[in-house]
């Protein structure tokens, strides 16, 4: 299920640009300037179900809250794109535009509020194989 769920947003993500692994939050990540952030931010925008920023985020569910934690918050114009799971993981896009906007930071992962470590790894690794094997 969830191998076919990130397939399928991979695709509908429509990027023929490889995607890069951001070690530190655990995600796909790719890093766009001009129309082509314009083009990928829309495609977030119809790909996952939920768009959260700093002014609703304190209406989000408690595992959506303990993920904004876990990716060091929310600021002024970044946006956490989710879609919930059928196991309640949380697929997520975060966009965080860089000071002066000249650039925005996509980063695509999962989420698993209370999974074990195991669940956890085992969903990430999902995530780095699709977003970042050239043979997808």
């Amino acid at each position: 299920m969830l191998e076919a769920t990130l397939k399928k947003v991979y695709e509908e993500l429509g990027t023929n640009l490889r995607w890069g692994w951001d070690e530190r939050f655990r995600t796909a990540l790719m890093v766009l300037q001009g129309d082509a952030a314009e083009h990928l931010n829309t495609r977030v925008g119809e790909v996952f179900d939920q768009v959260w920023s700093e002014e609703n985020i304190s209406g989000a569910s408690s595992e959506v809250q303990h993920l904004v934690t876990y990716l060091s918050g929310l600021r002024d114009a970044q946006r956490l794109h989710t879609m919930i799971l059928e196991d309640s993981a949380i697929l997520f896009a975060a966009l965080w535009p860089w000071a002066g906007n000249s650039h925005v930071s996509y980063r695509v992962g999962i989420f698993r509020a209370y999974g074990t470590p195991e669940e956890t790894d085992a969903s990430r690794k999902v995530v780095r194989t699709i977003f970042t094997s050239t043979d997808t």
